[in-house]
């Protein structure tokens, strides 16, 4: 259902600040990278700035401490067969990942997604933020890489690059059952509601509405590439409808696209931005 890869897709970007957030990156990381033949570069970055890499020069038995855990990670990386840089910066999570992210023009970053909590809520979290400053797919970890992906979601919108955000999923999870998701409200529904109209109408024009979208998301998908899609259809509201997606426990990996707009700082709209700060299931922002 899903295409395959691109052969050139060989780099992974993934931060750790060795919390369990970032193990779980770290773990999601590595195994795409092995089913995908990937480099995984893993970026630890220093609020405060420290020594230069690997020198044995450091008076803070803390950071020597910290220092020799990330090795020791990259370390096991390597022994597990898979092919890993380690990159030390002397900046905050955010720059770090940004910065590998510019420098490597990667085929996906990878974060530990938490939500959001006190010391983000007006900037948002550290995976919001690096969310919206790369230009490459974000995987947004928050459950344990127990297995591989099985069950996922494509949020697909009324405009958009399907093929972009299928070869994305196809890159993050090639073996999953794959549902193409899409949100769709009847035109002018609540202004029908205001005026009183009877439930048996209202249910009619949905339908209608339904059978509308469903059209012209088989439309789109077919002119993607895309044969026998599984369609998911939800009535209501593409925030509320996402949300609710993204807390749903059969859900694996929700896949949502990102706008193109040029303004980058509000790159994820507000529908990206509640799910990253809500929801329960891993995400990939396209």
């Amino acid at each position: 259902m899903i295409a395959e890869p691109s052969l050139a897709a060989r780099v992974i970007v993934v931060g750790t600040d060795l919390s369990l957030g970032a193990q779980n990156a770290l773990a999601r990381a590595v195994d795409i990278g092995r089913e995908q033949g990937a480099t995984v570069e893993i970026v630890h970055a220093a609020a405060v700035p420290s020594p230069p890499a690997l020198s044995v020069v450091d008076d803070d038995a803390a950071a020597i401490e910290a220092r020799a855990a990330i090795e020791e990670l990259a370390a096991e990386v390597r022994r597990s067969g898979v092919r890993a840089h380690l990159r030390l910066a002397d900046s905050s999570a955010v720059r770090g990942l940004r910065d590998a992210a510019a420098e490597l023009a990667p085929d996906l970053v990878v974060v530990g997604a938490r939500g959001r909590v006190v010391p983000d809520a007006l900037l948002g979290s550290t995976a919001e933020r690096v969310a919206s400053g790369v230009r490459a797919p974000v995987l947004l970890v928050r459950r344990h890489a127990s297995e591989a992906y099985r069950r996922v979601l494509l949020a697909i919108g009324s405009h958009g690059d399907v093929r972009r955000v299928v070869a994305a999923a196809s890159f993050v999870a090639p073996d999953a059952d794959v549902g193409f998701l899409h949100a769709y409200e009847a035109l002018h529904e609540t202004t029908l509601m205001l005026q009183g109209t009877t439930q048996a109408s209202l249910s009619l024009y949905q339908r209608l509405a339904r059978r509308e979208a469903r059209a012209a998301l088989v439309k789109r998908l077919d002119a993607a590439g895309v044969s026998d899609p599984h369609l998911v259809l939800r009535h209501g509201n593409r925030r509320l409808v996402l949300e609710r997606e993204a807390r749903r426990p059969s859900n694996d990996l929700l896949v949502l696209e990102r706008s193109r707009s040029a303004t980058r700082r509000f790159l994820l709209g507000s529908a990206a931005r509640a799910v990253i700060a809500h929801g329960t299931t891993d995400v990939l922002l396209v």
